[in-house]
């Protein structure tokens, strides 16, 4: 009987959490492998426009943020495909999770020259004025050369 009612218990508690952690972790995935290499041929601000949700309702969610940059950040480490130059696939499916959990945040893209006289790329989310979710001072450097919204 004990066990019975233990198998009861972790169904209704745990197993509603696990199916949403499972289907949130594919659909990252889903987004990540969509938008890397790809530039639609409309251009990013009919895709951001898209990927922008409606407004929510409900109060800003950084929790459930963070686990969506817990996702991301593993899977972007553990495929060859995605482990280099990820930047704007992490930065959109950021962006896209960002809007749908109700925080303000706004998608960069920027170049700078390095060292050996180069352009290099990237893109990354700020809120207000500050860099958000990058995982360090990647961005700094940077020149803006597009900002949505």
């Amino acid at each position: 009987m004990a066990l019975q009612n233990f198998i009861i218990f972790f169904v209704k508690e745990f197993v509603p959490q696990l199916i949403f952690e499972a289907v949130l972790l594919v659909r990252v995935f889903w987004m990540l492998h969509r938008y890397r290499g790809h530039t639609p041929s409309d251009g990013l601000r009919p895709l951001l426009e898209r990927l922008t949700p409606a407004k929510s309702t409900v109060a800003a969610d950084e929790a459930r943020l963070r686990k969506v940059v817990l996702y991301v950040d593993a899977i972007c480490s553990r495929l060859p495909h995605l482990s280099s130059d990820a930047c704007v696939p992490r930065s959109l499916t950021l962006y896209h999770y960002a809007q749908k959990f109700g925080l303000d945040v706004q998608w960069n893209c920027g170049v700078r020259k390095t060292p050996d006289a180069r352009l290099e790329g990237h893109a990354w989310l700020t809120r207000g004025e500050a860099t958000f979710l990058e995982p360090d001072d990647r961005a700094d450097g940077f020149a803006v050369t597009f900002r949505y919204p």
